[in-house]
């Protein structure tokens, strides 16, 4: 099912929750993948930091990587509980890849 416009329900009275909002409120953004039952834990911050603060946090910013679509994707906030310290898993963005290639010494721009 796709993602409608604004969306069904309204986390804030007048106003969609965004990255930005669920950030400042420290939530996590929940992940779950309708097709193969995957579900994926996010921080709100680091979505923001990469898609941006303005992006709605019930739109799926991007396809689940084991089915790599994203009509079964749904989103959802979740708020860190004392028990969820210690054993729940959240993705985070790693370091950088540095990507190396080989010129020859003395030729510009080769």
């Amino acid at each position: 099912m796709p993602v409608t416009y604004p969306p069904p329900e309204h986390p804030y009275p007048g106003k969609y929750m965004t990255y930005r909002d669920a950030a400042r409120d420290n939530l996590l953004i929940v992940m779950k993948c309708g097709g193969c039952n995957r579900i994926v834990y996010f921080l709100a911050s680091d979505l923001a930091q990469i898609v941006g603060n303005n992006h709605y946090a019930h739109v799926p910013p991007f396809a689940c990587s084991r089915c790599q679509t994203r009509e079964y994707v749904m989103m959802a906030t979740h708020r860190p509980r004392s028990e969820d310290l210690g054993h729940l898993v959240i993705r985070r963005p790693g370091p950088p890849v540095i990507r190396w290639h080989n010129t020859t010494l003395g030729v510009p721009g080769a």
